[in-house]
C-alpha cells in the first residue's frame, strides 16, 4: 500500500489506468476526494460489489 499525503486541491495521477484523485475537502476526519476517470474504469466503494451480488439490485 503507498500512502500519500495531500493538501485539498492537490491531485494523484494514476498513469496506467488515467485516473485522478483530487482531493476536495478535508472536515475532520472525512476527507471528500473527486475522481476522474474513463467509463471504462470502474469505480466503486468497498462493500458495494457484495451489496450487488447479495442484492441483486443496481448501484445508485
Amino acid at each position: 500500500m503507498l500512502i500519500l499525503s495531500r493538501k485539498v486541491g492537490q491531485t494523484i495521477v494514476i498513469p496506467g489506468i488515467t485516473t485522478e484523485l483530487q482531493i476536495l475537502s478535508i472536515v475532520g476526519s472525512q476527507v471528500r476526494i473527486g475522481i476522474s476517470a474513463p467509463a471504462t474504469v470502474s469505480v466503486r466503494r468497498q462493500g458495494c460489489d457484495k451489496a450487488l451480488v447479495e442484492d441483486r439490485r443496481p448501484l445508485r
